[in-house]
């Protein structure tokens, strides 16, 4: 059986996009994926997994600014 779980990134501050956060935000967003891809490498034995990005779309037609992009990352263990 496998066991399945989500780690998922989240903004502290509302955003709607990626592409309204600023170069601080993205270097903070990099590190955190970098620490979690790096802690289940060592601690899982680099399971396969999947993720995915989550982000209002930019197009002005489409944007939905009550969104809040976020991370979903989605290792299979077992």
């Amino acid at each position: 059986m496998k066991r399945l779980f989500e780690i998922w990134i989240i903004p502290r501050r509302h955003s709607p996009d990626f592409v309204s956060i600023g170069d601080e935000q993205m270097w903070d967003l990099a590190e955190v994926m970098g620490t979690i891809f790096g802690r289940l490498l060592r601690l899982l034995q680099n399971p396969p997994y999947s993720f995915a990005l989550h982000s209002s779309p930019i197009q002005e037609k489409y944007h939905r600014s009550e969104y809040h992009w976020h991370v979903e990352i989605r290792p299979r263990i077992g």
